[in-house]
């Protein structure tokens, strides 16, 4: 199979799996060392020849995996939440979680930092569309707005009509601890650190996944999952979130993407040091690879990008980065 990779993209990159990365874009090889190590930056040779560009630090290739999903609906729930996710918790009418899992869009239940008490009364309801070009967050007037046909109007990337749509970020951190107590331990101090940051768009959040990356922020309308957050870092996240930008040392990827292009986008990322939410897009898949490998296909600023990755043996395996391609445009954006 690596023939096969080899004769259909030629030999301008090729790598060893995650740790040390091999780029030969313009006839001389670069190292692009500590591509898997936790906390290590990722020397990136940049679109320049003959120019060496660090790339921010960066998570493991295996850490990058925010669920891939159409949007979300949040009810504001004080709690307390019960041991279930929402889309299993008895606290969502099991319609509304049938209604949200056939349309592929998640289900939260939120709070304001801080406010937990044992009643039950509804609140806010936010509808968020992550996918596509056209996102945004509608807060709905009132909790009997939320139907099946204002879901189908999120699916279809328009506004219900029924509430405002925000202007800025929602911010929401896992506090989830009877899920995973490492949740709220973690998640608790960024929360109440978002709430100072973004006041008013900053809540606390039932089971987002990946536990191991306490805490987990997710930022909405654009999907953009970050982990192993602390109080320390919420500041600067915000600031580049709300400004249209990725902060890259936290980053677990975008629920508007598959698996593989997650992978791709933030491998792109950290090696191009690309931060711009609007700077690399996915444009498709390929055709003509093996089973198990992903022929991904993206555009930026500088460039398009043709990159294949294998699949791990098992989904906790993540992906090895086999070869990649930059197609420049006549004149980079730099």
């Amino acid at each position: 199979m690596q023939q096969q990779v080899q004769q259909r993209i030629g030999t301008e990159w090729r790598g060893e799996r995650h740790g040390h990365l091999r780029f030969n874009r313009y006839g001389d090889e670069h190292a692009v060392p500590g591509a898997g190590e936790a906390g290590q930056n990722c020397a990136g040779t940049g679109v320049h020849k003959g120019e060496q560009r660090p790339a921010p630090p960066r998570r493991t290739i295996e850490d990058v995996n925010a669920p891939n999903v159409t949007g979300w609906v949040l009810l504001e729930h004080p709690g307390p939440w019960g041991g279930s996710a929402a889309h299993e918790s008895a606290l969502v009418p099991e319609r509304l979680r049938a209604a949200a899992r056939d349309r592929n869009l998640r289900v939260h239940l939120v709070r304001p930092h801080g406010r937990r008490s044992r009643g039950s009364a509804p609140g806010a309801v936010f509808l968020a569309r992550t996918t596509g070009p056209i996102q945004f967050v509608e807060r709905l007037r009132d909790a009997d707005d939320l139907d099946a046909d204002a879901l189908d109007l999120i699916v279809a990337g328009r506004p219900t009509g029924r509430g405002p749509v925000l202007t800025d970020p929602l911010y929401l951190t896992c506090t989830h601890g009877r899920v995973d107590a490492w949740c709220a331990i973690r998640g608790r101090p960024v929360a109440r650190a978002l709430a100072t940051a973004a006041p008013g768009r900053a809540w606390e959040s039932t089971h987002v996944g990946g536990c191991r990356f306490a805490a987990n922020v997710v930022c909405l309308p654009s999907g953009v999952y970050y982990g192993r957050m602390t109080a320390a870092e919420v500041a600067g996240v915000v600031a580049a979130t709300d400004s249209g930008a990725i902060a890259l040392p936290w980053y677990r990827g975008r629920a508007d993407l598959p698996a593989p292009a997650q992978v791709g986008e933030r491998f792109l990322r950290s090696l191009t040091g690309l931060e711009r939410l609007a700077d690399i897009r996915f444009t498709g898949f390929g055709s003509g690879t093996a089973t198990d490998v992903h022929d991904l296909r993206f555009t930026s600023a500088w460039g398009d990008y043709e990159l294949l990755l294998r699949a791990g043996p098992t989904p906790s395996a993540g992906f090895e980065v086999v070869s990649i391609v930059e197609h420049r445009h006549p004149v980079a954006t730099r």
